[in-house]
This record gives structure tokens, C-alpha cells and sequence, in this order.
């Protein structure tokens, strides 16, 4: 039981860990945005984009390409209500 918590756990730190780097890297390639939005408005949307990137990156493989999800047939009982 510990161990799955434990892997939970370095997986949320790897994902944290992983988002700041995005986020430092979009600073220095968007500091001169900075002076123009201003140091609250650019580090909040900064760290916006860093969480959007960085949950985009789960669907990946370490090979670069895409994982996709298979999609659930569904029986032929499907109520339609009006």
C-alpha cells in the first residue's frame, strides 16, 4: 500500500518539478512581454501556461509521438429523452 503512495508521490514531484521548468523557460523566452503586462499579470499567466503545457506532455511517449485513448463501444440501449 505504501508503495503505491510513494510512486504517487514522485510522480506529482517529477510532474512539479517539470511544470517549474516550463515556466522558467517561458520567462526567459517572454521577458519582453514583462514591462507590458506587468511582474503579477506576466508570472500569472506564465504559470497558466506552464500547467497547460505540462498536462499536454502526459499524452506523449518518450518517443515523441501521441497516445490515444481507444474508444468504448456502446450497446444499442440508449434512451433518448425530450
Amino acid at each position: 500500500m505504501e508503495d503505491s503512495k510513494s510512486k504517487k508521490a514522485s510522480a506529482d514531484a517529477s510532474k512539479k518539478i517539470t511544470r517549474k521548468q516550463i515556466e522558467k523557460k517561458l520567462e526567459t523566452a517572454l521577458s519582453n512581454l514583462r514591462p507590458v503586462l506587468g511582474e503579477k499579470k506576466f508570472k500569472r499567466r506564465v504559470k497558466k501556461a506552464g500547467k497547460l503545457m505540462a498536462s499536454g506532455l502526459k499524452n506523449f511517449k518518450s518517443n515523441g509521438t501521441v497516445k490515444t485513448k481507444k474508444e468504448k463501444v456502446s450497446t444499442g440501449n440508449v434512451k433518448n429523452e425530450e
